[in-house]
């Protein structure tokens, strides 16, 4: 496997006939046999002096995973992403991640308004992704052949997508807490199961962040999830949320609050005078004073002349024994009737 330039994510060239030798090569360099058109090694034009011919750039790697996973899934990147034994490899995955854009642009005219968005939640899928993890966790050989026969730019970032998909998810994950040795073991309470299986679904489909903005029911640890998993799609779908936002208003579009909300949140910005600092401040002073006013206040009946309980004298006494000191303890039993 050749050498990857960690800038660039292209291989470095070792022909050194190729006007490229020593850096990143070129896009869709002939030197490696596994670029994106495929074929064979083709040498001979630069060891005979041949020019390089100008090819389109390829995409790039970090953004061709995300969308891929945006239109498959997170768990066939895991499973399936370049697994074939076809020669359509790298045609299918790159089909994948194209598809992977238009879904996005598609459910983006849904975002706002009363528009339906056709992104469900699939149960099934997400409970196969947990049980994948789970054997991963006992046996991560099958880690060692994710991106099958794509070239060595899109495998290594495949990679790196899906180890630190897996290291993420494994850190959020609930286990199970034995404070004490002898203590039982006490297993993971349903809220937090919930709370991991909500950040599953978004690992399984990212797209589901708009599902969760429309409904106004975005939170912090949705948005962590995606940024940290899949950030050019992160950036991707807040860009094009914003330009969502910007048609909405030019087309007078009404906007419920929890839409507001939940993408002010999405694009890190205030969306009205509302939803900033200063004003959130001072809404939450002034209901400090409603809140204390709704608090049980003490009885003043009988203050100053309420006598002590039987029980209550007997809890002093036995606080005062506790603390009385010898000299105290030989006083007190002589003045004993």
């Amino acid at each position: 496997m050749p050498t990857i330039d960690p800038e660039s994510g292209y291989p470095v060239c070792e022909n050194p006939a190729c006007p490229g030798f020593g850096h990143y090569s070129h896009p869709n360099c002939k030197c490696f046999p596994h670029m994106r058109d495929g074929g064979p090694v083709h040498l001979a034009v630069y060891q005979e002096g041949g020019e390089v011919e100008p090819q389109e750039p390829l995409s790039d790697p970090q953004e061709t995973v995300d969308h891929y996973v945006a239109n498959h899934g997170l768990l066939n990147l895991l499973t399936k992403a370049g697994q074939s034994n076809s020669d359509k490899n790298v045609e299918n995955y790159m089909n994948g991640s194209e598809r992977g854009k238009k879904k996005l642009k598609s459910h983006m005219g849904n975002l706002l308004g009363n528009g339906k968005l056709n992104i469900d939640h699939d149960k099934n899928s997400v409970e196969a992704l947990s049980d994948h993890l789970n054997s991963l966790d006992e046996d991560p050989s099958p880690l060692l052949n994710v991106g099958g026969q794509l070239d060595p730019v899109h495998a290594t970032q495949i990679g790196a997508t899906s180890s630190n998909a897996i290291e993420y998810l494994r850190s959020i994950k609930p286990m199970s807490q034995q404070p004490n040795p002898l203590d039982e073991i006490a297993p993971p309470t349903k809220m937090e199961e919930g709370k991991y299986n909500r950040q599953l679904s978004i690992a399984q489909n990212p797209l589901m962040i708009l599902r969760h903005t429309k409904e106004g029911t975005l939170y912090p640890q949705d948005l962590t999830t995606l940024h940290s998993l899949y950030p050019k799609l992160g950036k991707s779908l807040t860009d094009q949320a914003g330009e969502a936002l910007i048609e909405a208003k030019s087309r007078d579009m009404h906007i419920p609050y929890k839409q507001k909300q939940a993408l002010s949140m999405l694009l890190g910005t205030p969306l009205d005078s509302t939803q900033t600092p200063q004003a959130i401040q001072a809404i939450m002073a002034s209901a400090a004073p409603q809140q204390a006013s709704r608090m049980p206040q003490p009885s003043k009946k009988g203050k100053g002349n309420q006598k002590a309980t039987s029980a209550e004298l007997k809890q002093l006494n036995k606080v005062d024994e506790m603390y009385e000191t010898a000299n105290e303890a030989r006083i007190i039993n002589r003045n004993k009737p």
